[in-house]
């Protein structure tokens, strides 16, 4: 059976292509993949079902109202499988998608409760807070997410780097910045990149949205914010 993964639940490295796509910064940090877990098969069938929809929704083929049924299934395959951190996320992005931000973060709570060590989880609920106002309350989640980011071995920048370890680099120095509330280490790190890689429009896009330093706005379109 395919095992289909939301347009907004990617691994890591493809969540960043496409939402550098559509001109926003990555904001996921996600340590497991999952595609590495396996399922029970009926939280498969239903999370599969749950995305076939939200695609149809985010291609503009089914309107919003069917999302309800998404977040029905989605929730159908935790219940059959609690552990199936893909059907979180995509039920996460189904509550941001629809702007129910509060059923978001009671959903990372009730995840990081079973799953105390999800930074994703941690950074995903920081952010929700910071939009929603609770920024007291998000400084754990970033906390836990730049520490991670902070304690990784990157490789060194030089001209060997693969298409795939830059983009790790450009997603690391994003989340760093939501992270720290400050552009100013992902800017060194990113004019470092454009200096080894002068035609790389990829990251010439970054560090120019990075320039900018909107950050709140960042985290709103992150969040699919329509307000």
């Amino acid at each position: 059976m395919q095992n289909y993964t939301s347009a907004l639940s990617l691994t890591r490295k493809s969540c960043f292509i496409l939402l550098i796509a559509a001109g926003v910064l990555c904001s996921c940090k996600q340590n497991d993949k999952p595609e590495d877990y396996q399922p029970k098969k009926s939280a498969l069938t239903a999370n599969n079902d749950g995305v076939k929809i939200f695609m149809k929704v985010f291609g503009r083929e089914y309107s919003e109202d069917s999302l309800a049924t998404a977040v029905n299934l989605y929730k159908k395959a935790l219940k059959e499988d609690p552990g199936y951190r893909l059907a979180f996320r995509n039920l996460l992005d189904c509550y941001n998608y629809m702007n129910r931000y509060n059923e978001s973060v009671a959903l990372c709570s009730a995840w990081l409760k079973k799953n105390p060590n999800d930074v994703d989880a941690q950074y995903q609920r920081a952010m929700l807070y910071d939009m929603l106002g609770k920024s007291e309350l998000a400084q754990p989640g970033y906390k836990a997410v730049s520490d991670e980011i902070e304690n990784q071995k990157l490789p060194k920048i030089d001209s060997t780097l693969t298409r795939l370890q830059i983009e790790e680099i450009l997603n690391n120095a994003g989340v760093l910045y939501i992270a720290t509330h400050d552009n100013t280490k992902a800017l060194d790190v990113l004019s470092e990149l454009k200096a080894t890689f002068p035609d790389n429009t990829l990251i010439e896009s970054v560090y120019n949205r990075t320039l900018k330093n909107d950050r709140l706005k960042r985290v709103k379109e992150l969040l699919h914010y329509k307000g």
